[in-house]
């Protein structure tokens, strides 16, 4: 591997010309992992196939056997955290949409029976605080990694923040 390891520039460069983006793309970050690790198999053949013809010695065949061995787990590895991240996103971008979406009724539908007043509001601070506390107990017990339960909790922050400043003007 000539690129330094850990900087995957070099793989994102390439799935950058790749027209499609990750999230509409028919070939994910996975899939594009697997084609990798057939090439890196078919180097190893190659390797194995010298080192049989007597062209390499053993211990250089098995040194670069380890070298595509790391280079295929760190592609993999890479592959999967990319597969995360754009699950995380996904996730997150539902949250918001379910908690925006629940507010914003609940919001119309004070409006509606004209209820605008400070005691009003302050219910509705409460509801929405009641219905933030449901999401984060349900957040905290979903079995998920940590890291993710911690975005989501920051997500649903922001929300509340959001929606208390628009509820308090």
């Amino acid at each position: 591997m000539t690129e330094e390891k850990g900087n995957w520039n070099f793989v994102d460069k390439r799935q950058s010309d790749n027209p499609e983006s990750e999230e509409n793309s028919t070939v994910p970050t996975i899939i594009r992992a697997d084609d990798t690790a057939m090439e890196l198999r078919s180097a190893a053949k190659s390797m194995i196939a010298q080192w049989k013809e007597k062209k390499v010695t053993q211990n250089a065949a098995l040194t670069i056997l380890k070298e595509k061995m790391g280079a295929h787990i760190e592609a993999t590895k890479y592959a999967l955290t990319k597969q995360l991240e754009l699950h995380n996103k996904k996730i997150d971008l539902l949250a918001d949409k379910y908690i925006y979406q629940m507010t914003e009724e609940y919001l119309k539908d004070l409006n509606e029976m004209g209820i605008s007043n400070l005691k009003s509001r302050g219910i509705t601070v409460q509801v929405l605080n009641e219905e933030t506390a449901k999401l984060l107990k349900q957040i905290e017990s979903q079995d998920v990694p940590d890291f993710m339960k911690k975005k989501t909790l920051e997500m649903m922050m922001d929300k509340w923040m959001e929606l208390f400043a628009k509820i308090s003007n």
